[in-house]
Order: C-alpha cells, then sequence, then structure tokens
C-alpha cells in the first residue's frame, strides 16, 4: 500500500498534518484531516495503534474474566447449544475456552484484517458508483484514520476492566453504548445480533469514513454518494448477519 502513495512526505507541501497529527485530527477536524489523507495516503500507524490496544484489551480481558462463565453466557443464548444433553454441553464448553486462551491474543490480527476488508469493498464501491479512480492507497489511509473512534472505545474499555472488580464487570457489554445491551435478557437471538450492529462508535467511525471518501475526490464523489455507499453496504452486512442469525439461530 506504501508504495502506492504519493511521492511528498509529512512535512512537506503536499502534506501539512504529522503522522499522530492525523490521528487526532479525525476526532478535531474530520474534513482537513481526511483531505490531508488524500494527498499523502498513510495507514500504518492507525492500524498499529488499533492492533495494540486489542492486544492489551485481550490480555487484560483474560487476566479479569472467568471466561467458562463468560462463554457459557454467550452459549444459552443460542437455543441449539441448550438442546444438546449436559455432557455434551460441558465437553462442548471447555473446547471453546482453551480455544479461546489462544483466540484471544490473536485479536492483533483484526485491526489489519479488518481495515484492509473494508477497504477493498469501498474501494470497488465508490470507484463503481462515482468513477472517481480512487487508489486503493487512498480508501485504506481513509478507513483505518475513520476507525479511530473504535480506538477510543477500546480505551474505554479498557479503563473499565482495570478499574472495576471482575464481579462488577458486565462481560458480554463491556462498554455499553449499543443498543443491544440495553435488551431485555432472553431476547430473541436476531434482536441481539441487530442490537449489537447499532454501535455508537461504529456509527461515527463510519460517518468519518464518509468525509473521508468525499473529500478524497469531491469533485467526482458527492456528499450523498459517500454516505450512501458507506452506510448502504452497512445496512446489506446487518441484513445478512440479522438474517443468518435468524435462520440458524446462532
Amino acid at each position: 500500500m506504501a508504495a502506492a502513495s504519493t511521492s511528498s512526505t509529512p512535512g512537506e507541501p503536499g502534506s501539512r498534518l504529522s503522522l499522530l497529527g492525523r490521528v487526532f485530527g479525525v476526532f478535531l477536524k474530520p474534513r482537513a484531516t481526511f483531505e490531508d489523507i488524500a494527498r499523502r495516503p498513510t495507514w500504518i500507524l492507525p492500524t498499529v495503534l488499533l492492533s495494540v490496544l486489542a492486544l492489551g484489551l485481550s490480555l487484560l480481558f483474560i487476566q479479569k474474566v472467568d471466561l467458562a462463565s463468560y462463554l457459557r453466557n454467550q452459549a444459552d443464548q443460542n437455543t441449539k447449544f441448550a438442546q444438546l444433553p449436559q455432557d455434551r454441553q460441558d465437553e462442548t464448553l471447555h473446547s471453546r475456552v482453551v480455544l479461546a486462551r489462544y483466540s484471544l491474543g490473536l485479536n492483533v490480527l483484526v485491526p489489519g484484517l479488518l481495515i484492509g476488508v473494508v477497504a477493498c469493498f469501498y474501494w470497488l464501491a465508490i470507484n463503481a458508483a462515482s468513477g472517481a479512480g480512487l487508489r486503493y492507497a487512498t480508501v485504506a489511509g481513509v478507513v483505518a484514520h475513520g476507525l479511530m473512534p473504535w480506538g477510543l472505545l477500546e480505551v474505554v474499555a479498557l479503563i473499565l476492566l482495570a478499574l472495576k472488580p471482575p464481579g462488577m464487570l458486565d462481560t458480554q457489554n463491556l462498554v455499553k453504548t449499543s443498543l443491544g445491551a440495553y435488551l431485555p435478557t432472553g431476547s430473541p437471538a436476531w434482536l441481539v445480533s441487530l442490537g449489537g450492529s447499532l454501535e455508537l462508535f461504529w456509527i461515527w467511525s463510519l460517518a468519518l469514513i464518509a468525509i473521508g471518501l468525499w473529500t478524497a475526490n469531491p469533485r467526482k464523489i458527492s456528499r450523498a454518494a459517500a454516505f450512501g455507499t458507506v452506510f448502504g453496504l452497512w445496512l446489506v452486512w446487518i441484513v445478512a448477519k440479522v438474517g443468518w442469525t435468524a435462520f440458524f439461530g446462532a
């Protein structure tokens, strides 16, 4: 991706903000920041920051949370799991605990994969819809910086994990910023899936990504096209996820 960026470097006329300035700039002056990113796309620093936060959150979660109880609460929401004999439930739960202890450490890879995949979809969609001819590196830079609110959410989750005693933690919803966190116990799985998708910080990130795509080439990409593309693909994802949950019950 780096090879596809323009020849200017931070501090030169093509780029007015430092790499760290861009990370904070998306919160304070998003349009000006994304204009700067469009002049010279970068994605490494926000990806590294999100990866470090994800790893730190995973390690602290393993230390503070009883994984067996946590996974049991998740499994109990699955009607198919509840229908299994008790010995099969115990066996399945034990396997999930062992797998979770190893897989949580792999969360360090999630931000990079998420940025790469989301950027690919938006790159294809926005160019097809507007003929803007944006480079993948530009869209990746927009997505990486647009996801910084998610990093802020991870910081809040880290603080809560560190300060709250284990018995006072709501392990299913560490930070109650989604509609799903306020659904009553026993709500249908599809409704829980829908409520979990309606998350404040994720919607904030999508709005920033839309602003970034719009400012990357405002002559060919209208504000409506940028927001329509970003939120349109998100709605398609929600419908697919909720439909899968409603059909398979998981």
